[in-house]
């Protein structure tokens, strides 16, 4: 057989090997698809029913796992990528893996688990003031050990691609979660069952992070329900007093809002 002949079958049998479909839950009207990559999209804008982020991706990941997807790229609507970037990321060798996200100059690493509060922590640097994102993001890798996967407990669920062996293996995201703290879960799942869970640092692509004004509700509500499945019952009251600390901050922000159409007093 010819040898140009063999390399093609060789990079027939490479793509079959990793086909990767994105899967994207927009809260939007618009949602932009990556030229040359198949996207399924679960819409959750209004005026349709809003089923919450982990039953939407859920629906669009077994619809990926029926057409035959090796790799799913989990991908919200507001994160900038390219096809070359998610080829790239691909090809890193852990089981789920993120892209360092950058949203207003601040490049993320993914996270941990502070066990104590309950609470799952981003850990960030800035990427601008002073030096420039290059020098930044070398000083965050060695400072933040993130050649080494096993210092991340999570990556975020605005872009993360999965190997369906962990879907084969520990299932789906929890839908209890209805919207953030789904993808921490199931990192965290992910994690006791041995997967390995990395982030690609030569990689970073921009996330405009959409506005949500029910956000700070959501994330109350899912850490809430994080904290009663993961915290020990020795560390929940420290963890519920944290929780209940961070309503009266949001409280007291909303409080003191300006109401629109509401007279300012001379």
């Amino acid at each position: 057989m010819p040898i140009l002949q063999k390399q093609g079958i060789r990079l027939l049998l490479l793509q079959s090997m990793n086909k990767i479909i994105i899967v994207t839950v927009k809260y939007i009207a618009h949602a932009e698809k990556i030229p040359g990559m198949e996207t399924i999209t679960i819409d959750n804008s209004p005026p349709l029913e809003n089923r919450g982020f982990a039953r939407g991706a859920n629906i669009g990941i077994k619809k990926a796992l029926t057409s035959g997807a090796n790799k799913i790229l989990l991908l919200n609507p507001d994160i900038k990528i390219n096809k070359e970037q998610i080829l790239k990321l691909s090809k890193n060798n852990a089981d789920i893996v993120s892209p360092v996200l950058k949203t207003d100059g601040i490049l993320d690493f993914g996270g941990k688990i502070n066990w104590m509060m309950g609470r799952a922590t981003h850990q960030k640097t800035d990427s601008g003031r002073g030096q420039n994102d290059a020098q930044k993001k070398i000083d965050a890798i060695a400072s933040l050990q993130h050649d080494d996967a096993q210092t991340i407990d999570y990556v975020s669920g605005a872009c993360m691609m999965i190997d369906k062996k962990v879907f084969e293996k520990i299932g789906f995201f929890d839908e209890r979660f209805f919207m953030y703290f789904e993808d921490t879960d199931f990192c965290l799942r992910a994690k006791q069952a041995g997967f390995k869970i990395s982030i690609n640092t030569d990689i970073t692509v921009d996330h405009l992070l959409s506005k949500n004004k029910l956000k700070n509700i959501y994330v109350l509500k899912s850490n809430f329900k994080f904290i009663n499945k993961w915290v020990s019952w020795y560390f929940r009251p420290f963890a519920y007093i944290y929780l209940f600390w961070m309503w009266t901050k949001i409280r007291d922000a909303e409080t003191l809002r300006p109401r629109s159409g509401r007279a300012s007093s001379a």
